[in-house]
């Protein structure tokens, strides 16, 4: 996911106003240790994910103009703005039918109070109240949120010791989980990464031996480098949409993963993909098929025998893959969804 002009330019009118980073504290500590806006609901243990857990990658960024700039292939049902709480509480009640556990929400950290952090705690705390657990989807690959490796830590420290204590925050295995996308982001000393490989596998190794020196929390890589595994928990694919062969395609994934024992598995599955009006320098599009291609790839995902379903995604529209209540396709996906989820808690 490319991250959106919107937030961009909110860097921009922002940068005057930065404030210094949090110090660091030990991580993932029984109450919050900075101040922060009052939550809804008190901090307790958070929701737990079932054995058989159904996640989907959530985008919280969106306001009427996305919808009226002419950049996504479909729009959904309502042209809603992501940070009101009746949007949210909708999307949340829309996930539990679907029989989604929960919502892994994109994240670029506490700068400038950015819709992924403000609405962050509205998708908690309304997670909390229907019982559908969020998560974040850290995006470290941004230069415009985190140019330093200072700016990677603050915003990992707010997920660890602020935002895993809430009652809503997903766990797995009583860890709160943290997944990571595109993690070759990281920066080192003065630069980015950028390439998959020992360099970034020693870096994660160093930077999360200084957040979470316990493993007190679950982390989930995104990607197809397998000695990310060496650190991280497990892994997960951002997308499968390009390959002609779904299925193929999760075996040798899955095969991957359990080269390294003891690590979560999580298949991606999509409805299709579409960022043709996107503006992007390259662009493709799979077809849909009314349905048929997430039926295809759900089945192909559940095929791998994985320890989660990660669908992609919730509600990213400009790279056409939501799953959403949208104006084309009404609840089809979500009744998709639930009849696969279903079937799958099912047979086991």
């Amino acid at each position: 996911m490319r991250v959106p002009a919107i937030l961009i330019t909110m860097i921009a009118l922002a940068l005057s106003v930065l404030a210094p980073a949090a110090p660091f504290a030990s991580p993932i500590t029984e109450a919050a240790t900075v101040p922060v806006a009052p939550s809804a609901a008190p901090v307790g243990k958070g929701l737990e994910a079932p054995q058989q857990m159904a996640l989907a990658l959530f985008y919280p960024w969106y306001d009427p103009g996305t919808w009226e700039a002419g950049v996504t292939a479909s729009l959904p049902a309502e042209h809603y703005l992501s940070g009101d709480p009746a949007t949210i509480q909708r999307q949340i009640a829309e996930a539990r039918r679907a029989g989604l556990n929960g919502l892994v929400s994109a994240y670029f950290g506490p700068a400038h109070d950015n819709p992924t952090e403000s609405n962050l705690r509205t998708l908690l705390d309304e997670g909390a109240r229907q019982g559908v657990g969020i998560s974040v989807l850290f995006e470290p690959n941004s230069p415009d949120f985190f140019p330093t490796p200072a700016s990677q830590k603050e915003a990992l420290w707010q997920v660890l010791n602020v935002h895993a204590n809430h009652p809503g925050y997903l766990r797995i295995d009583g860890k709160p989980a943290i997944f990571v996308f595109r993690p070759r982001g990281i920066v080192d000393g003065a630069w980015r990464i950028d390439r998959d490989g020992p360099a970034a596998v020693a870096a994660w190794q160093a930077l999360i031996d200084e957040l979470d020196p316990e493993r007190r929390a679950l982390w989930i890589a995104e990607g197809e480098y397998y000695p990310y595994l060496e650190v991280f928990d497990g892994l997960f694919p951002y997308s499968i949409a390009w390959s002609g062969n779904p299925a193929g395609q999760l075996q040798r994934y899955a095969s991957g993963v359990r080269q390294y024992p003891g690590k979560y598995w999580f298949a991606a599955a999509m409805p299709g993909y579409d960022d043709t009006r996107s503006g992007y320098s390259s662009t493709f599009s799979v077809d849909r098929r009314n349905g048929g291609y997430y039926e295809q790839t759900l089945a192909a995902a559940l095929g791998t025998d994985p320890d989660g379903l990660m669908v992609v995604s919730f509600n990213e529209w400009v790279e056409g893959h939501a799953i959403e209540t949208g104006a084309e396709w009404g609840s089809l996906y979500l009744d998709i969804t639930r009849s696969y989820v279903d079937a799958w808690r099912g047979g086991r």
